[in-house]
């Protein structure tokens, strides 16, 4: 009886685990152009350039706004190799934290980008810079947990992993 559980147990994990690769394999189809995805994130949002004075106002794009309600992320921005800002992101909410905080919030991941970045970065243009950072090798990922928990955990995210270049 125990190996009759344990081998539908385990087919049940096997569809769940193929179900969860086919439908990433088709989202990964479906965006495949990230200027399309980063317009259509924004198209609401008024133009404005952010700085660590106004950082919360990424929290008005549709990007953040898809976060996963018990989203938490961790935004650092790097000069000459020191932590110059670190904001915390959730899906209601933006604001800067501390060093010593983050590891009490648990963050899902840590994303890291120098602060020169932040001179071109708009309310409209957050994937283009994210991209940018990422295609000249100056973006880190600390990813917390396993992709696979993530994926899930993410799957409203979906139409935006391009933007971390997932």
């Amino acid at each position: 009886m125990k190996k009759m559980f344990l081998t539908i147990l385990s087919i049940i994990c096997i569809i769940l685990v193929s179900a969860a690769i086919f439908s990433i394999h088709l989202l990964k189809e479906k965006n495949t152009n990230l200027d399309i995805n980063a317009k259509s994130a924004n198209t609401n949002i008024q133009q404005i350039k952010i700085t660590y004075d106004n950082f919360n106002l990424l929290s008005k794009t549709e990007m953040i706004k898809a976060l996963p309600d018990d989203a938490v992320l961790v935004l650092q921005f790097i000069k000459n190799n020191d932590i110059e800002k670190s904001y915390i992101t959730t899906k209601s909410k933006i604001e800067e934290i501390n060093k010593e905080e983050i590891s009490k919030l648990a963050p899902d991941l840590i994303i890291i980008i120098p602060s020169s970045y932040l001179d071109n970065l708009t309310t409209a243009n957050f994937c283009s810079i994210i991209q940018e950072a990422k295609n000249n090798g100056d973006l880190g990922i600390d990813l917390k947990a396993s992709k696979t928990s993530l994926a899930w955990k993410y799957k409203s995210m979906f139409k935006y992993k391009s933007c971390l270049g997932l």
